[in-house]
C-alpha cells in the first residue's frame, strides 16, 4: 500500500514551507506531483515566516510587516509561540501513513539577511524506498540533510523516495521539468533508463549510484561496500559458536557476490574453520522472503547473520529467535537492539556536498568514483557490548590495516569454492576484477545462481 505523497522543506534560518503532494493511487504507478517553487522571493519567505507565528496566512507584504514587528518585540508582546517543529532538525518529516511513495520539496534558501527570489541550483535525488524502512535509502536521506545543512542557501533539493522501477521514468521526467538541472538516482536498477535520458537531456547532469557509468552528462558513483562486509565478517567469526554464519542475498550481481566473499574472506582471517551459507530472496525490498531467508539460514545452523538487501527484516528475524545479526546501510541498531553487532554503514555526506559544488563552480566531469574506508565512504559502526573484547580488537586491527594499505582483502592466494585458482599467490584484485567477480571464495557453500 503507497502513502501519501509528500513534500517538505526543510527549515533554514527563518523560513519554513511545508508542501503536501498529491496522494498516490494504490497501483503501482507514480503520478504527478504537484509543483512548488524550489525558493520563494524574500517577501514571501517572510510571510511564511508570519504565518508561522500566528497562524495565519497574509499576503507577502504583510508577512514581511509581521517579521519585522516581531524583531522588534511586538511579536512576543502577543505571545504567540511557533507551531511545534518549526525549528526541527532538517531531517525531521511531515507525517505520511506507513509505506507510501513520498515527495519531499526542499527549499533551503535563506531568509536572511537577504532571500535570493531563485536558488543557484535545483538537486533532484530518487530513491527507491524509504529512509524510514531501509538503511540504503536512509545513509542517502542522511547525505541529503548534510548537502541541505551545508550549501542550503545555493541549492533546492527535491526528494522523491519509494519509486520503484516501474514508476521511476514518471519521477525523473517531473524533476526535469520542474528545473532540476543535477539529478541523482540512488538505486542501481535505474542505471538503463539514466542513460536513456542522459540523452534525451544534454543540459542535465546525471549521477547514478553503481559503477562503470562514463558519458558526457552522466557519471556513477559507488561505495565499497565489501569493506564494512569484511569488518563484519571479522566480527562474525570471532562471534560464531557454530562456525557457521549467513547471508541474505538479493539477486546474484558482482556487487552482491563481492559482498559474500568479503564476508567470507573477513570471517576466515580471524577464524579458519568458518563458512558462510546463502539464501538469495531475488528481490531488493521483499520482507516475507527476507525473514525466511533468514530463517532458513538460521536453521541451517548459522548463527550470525548479514543482510544486503533493503528491509531490516533479517534483523529483526534473529532476534526473535535469539541470534546473532548486523545492519545494513546505516546504524540500523534501534531495528533490533538485542540481536545487533554492527551496521555496515555508508556516508554520502561528503560525496553529494563535493558534486553539488562541483556543479556550482562548472567544474563537474563525467568521471565516475568508487570510494571507500580511506575515503570515508564506508565502516562497521555502532559496534555493540556484546562483541567480546577479542572480536572488538580484532575489528579495530583490521580496520587500521585497511585504511593504512596494509590489507589487502583481495590478495593471493585465492580459490574457489570449486578449488579453482581464483588469484595466484602475491596478486591483488584489481578494479576490473572485483567488478565481474561472480563466484564464490572457498568457505562459502553452494553455487552462485545464473542470471537474476
Amino acid at each position: 500500500m503507497k502513502l501519501p505523497r509528500r513534500c517538505k522543506t526543510a527549515p533554514l534560518a527563518a523560513a519554513v514551507m511545508l508542501v503536501l503532494a498529491a496522494p498516490l493511487a494504490a497501483q503501482p504507478t507514480l503520478d504527478q506531483p504537484e509543483k512548488v517553487q524550489p525558493a520563494a522571493a524574500a517577501a514571501d519567505k517572510a510571510a511564511g515566516q508570519a504565518e508561522a507565528a500566528s497562524g495565519q496566512k497574509a499576503s507577502a507584504e504583510q508577512g514581511a510587516a509581521a517579521e519585522q514587528k516581531a524583531a522588534a518585540g511586538q511579536g512576543a508582546a502577543a505571545g504567540q509561540k511557533a507551531p511545534a517543529g518549526q525549528d526541527a532538525p532538517a531531517d525531521q518529516k511531515a507525517p505520511a501513513a506507513q509505506g507510501t511513495p513520498a515527495v519531499q520539496q526542499e527549499s533551503t534558501a535563506k531568509a536572511e539577511p537577504a532571500a535570493k527570489a531563485e536558488a543557484e541550483l535545483k538537486v533532484g535525488f530518487v530513491l527507491p524506498t524509504t529512509p524510514d524502512g531501509s538503511g540504503w535509502s536512509r545513509s542517502h536521506q542522511q547525505g541529503i540533510d548534510a548537502l541541505r545543512q551545508q550549501l542550503g542557501d545555493r541549492v533546492a533539493v527535491t526528494v522523491l523516495d519509494n519509486v520503484k522501477d516501474v514508476d521511476a521514468e514518471k519521477a525523473f521526467r517531473k524533476l526535469v521539468e520542474d528545473g532540476n538541472r543535477l539529478i541523482f538516482g540512488t538505486g542501481a536498477t535505474y542505471e538503463a533508463l539514466m542513460k536513456r535520458l542522459a540523452l534525451e537531456y544534454p543540459d542535465v547532469r546525471w549521477e547514478v549510484a553503481g559503477l562503470g557509468t562514463s558519458a558526457g552528462n552522466i557519471r556513477s558513483y559507488g561505495v565499497r561496500a565489501y569493506e564494512g562486509v569484511y569488518l563484519a565478517g571479522v566480527a562474525a567469526g570471532k562471534m560464531t559458536k557454530t562456525d557457521t554464519v549467513g547471508f541474505v542475498a538479493p539477486v546474484p550481481i558482482p556487487e552482491v557476490v563481492r559482498n559474500i566473499d568479503a564476508f567470507a574472506l573477513g570471517a576466515q582471517s580471524v577464524n579458519p574453520t568458518a563458512r558462510v551459507k546463502v539464501a538469495w530472496v531475488n528481490g531488493w525490498a521483499d520482507p516475507v522472503r527476507e525473514t525466511e531467508a533468514t530463517q532458513t539460514l538460521i536453521s541451517g545452523g548459522a548463527d550470525v547473520i548479514i543482510y544486503n538487501t533493503a528491509t531490516t527484516d533479517p534483523l529483526k528475524q534473529a532476534e526473535r529467535v535469539g541470534k546473532y545479526a548486523f545492519g545494513w546501510g546505516a546504524d540500523m541498531s534501534q531495528a533490533a537492539p538485542k540481536a545487533h553487532l554492527g551496521s555496515v554503514a555508508f556516508d554520502w555526506a561528503g560525496y553529494y556536498v563535493q558534486t553539488v559544488q562541483q556543479v556550482l563552480d562548472k567544474r563537474w566531469k563525467p568521471a565516475p568514483t568508487w570510494q571507500g574506508l580511506r575515503d570515508g565512504r564506508v565502516d562497521l559502526v555502532a559496534l555493540s557490548d556484546k562483541l567480546t573484547p577479542e572480536a572488538r580488537a580484532a575489528v579495530e586491527e583490521k580496520r587500521k590495516a585497511l585504511r593504512d594499505g596494509t590489507l589487502q582483502i583481495w590478495k593471493g592466494p585465492l580459490v574457489t569454492v570449486d578449488d579453482r585458482e581464483l588469484l595466484p599467490s602475491g596478486k591483488v584484485g584489481d578494479d576490473r576484477f572485483l567488478e565481474g567477480l561472480m563466484t564464490y571464495v572457498k568457505g562459502v557453500e553452494g553455487q552462485v545462481p545464473a542470471g537474476r
